[in-house]
């Protein structure tokens, strides 16, 4: 709670109303930033790939719109979304850079079909320099429950593995210096 109510002031601080009224939250997951927003007076919309998210998104929050759909393909998923174009899409909690080079390059393309001529993007990256002294292994304990997390950079992309026992995960990403990007 305490790491959202930090994230939205700051969107709040830099996405002044009325200029930023309309918000997409792509990758927006079970809502957390969306209801925020939304609250805040923005009219927001959730966008995931995951149905199971917009799910217990929409109903914690349904007073915002939630499209399920692939940021590869966001026009097209957008299509029957209350709002076409907004004045702010949000891309954050590293949710950028699962692909190659040229469909994450697709990708932005897709983010700057979707912002209005004088729009704003919020793009949420982490920073390669970070995680250079922070690779390797360790015990992680959050809201009751403890995992192993392993991290390692790969050239350009930065590899994280969760192990929960019962059940692993990976997630892989191409991470940008800040000239890069």
């Amino acid at each position: 709670a305490e790491q959202t109510a930090r994230e939205i002031d700051f969107l709040a601080r830099n996405l002044l109303q009325p200029a930023y009224e309309t918000v997409l939250d792509v990758c927006c997951g079970t809502g957390r930033h969306t209801r925020e927003l939304s609250a805040f007076g923005y009219r927001v919309t959730g966008f995931d790939s995951s149905a199971y998210a917009l799910e217990i998104a929409q109903r914690t929050d349904p007073e915002s719109a939630y499209v399920q759909g692939d940021m590869r393909e966001l026009e097209h998923a957008l299509r029957d979304a209350p709002e076409k174009t907004f004045d702010a899409v949000l891309c954050l909690w590293q949710s950028f850079g699962y692909f190659d080079d040229a469909t994450n390059e697709k990708v932005l393309l897709e983010f700057a079909r979707a912002l209005n001529p004088r729009g704003c993007l919020v793009l949420d990256i982490y920073n390669p320099a970070f995680f250079k002294t922070r690779q390797g292994g360790r015990l992680v304990e959050r809201a009751g429950r403890t995992f192993w997390e392993t991290k390692e950079l790969r050239g350009n992309r930065l590899r994280v593995e969760l192990d929960f026992g019962e059940a692993h995960e990976i997630f892989d990403w191409q991470i940008f210096t800040p000239d890069e990007i």
